[in-house]
């Protein structure tokens, strides 16, 4: 299974928590949305197993949530770099135009540049709508 990593870790006070558990979701609903307009495919087997979890606490009060795609083969299509580079297993592959290797990490990276906007925006958003979160479910896909 491949993941991304941590979204973002955020130490808040309880009465913040629920705005803060939605603005990490939406942000990794985000993330994903770029990522799958860059995913190589055959298939879309890749683009279908995408996912957000929805954001828990953990023991130590800090707030997290992930988001990636869920196949065998995920983490592979995501390391094959074009010619004339070799990933580590010597493999390369040309791409269709529009999509690319790192098809989850460049996604991350570009907005994560701007996370604290973001999330300052969802934030805000979360505490006047009033979100709540069920902390039952395990994942959402988008």
């Amino acid at each position: 299974m491949f993941r991304a990593q941590n979204l973002l870790a955020a130490r808040l006070p309880e009465k913040a928590n629920n705005a803060a558990a939605y603005a990490l979701y939406q942000m990794g609903r985000d993330i994903i949305a770029d990522a799958i307009k860059l995913v190589p495919r055959e298939t879309s087997t890749l683009v279908r197993s995408n996912f957000v979890e929805i954001p828990k606490m953990s023991g130590m009060g800090i707030l997290r949530t992930r988001a990636g795609f869920n196949t065998r083969y995920a983490v592979y299509v995501h390391e094959i770099p074009p010619p004339p580079q070799k990933s580590p297993r010597g493999r390369s592959a040309k791409h269709k135009k529009g999509k690319q290797w790192k098809y989850l990490s460049t996604p991350f990276d570009e907005y994560m540049a701007k996370a604290s906007k973001h999330f300052a925006h969802y934030v805000a958003k979360g505490m006047i709508e009033n979100k709540k979160w069920p902390r039952s479910e395990a994942k959402k896909r988008v």
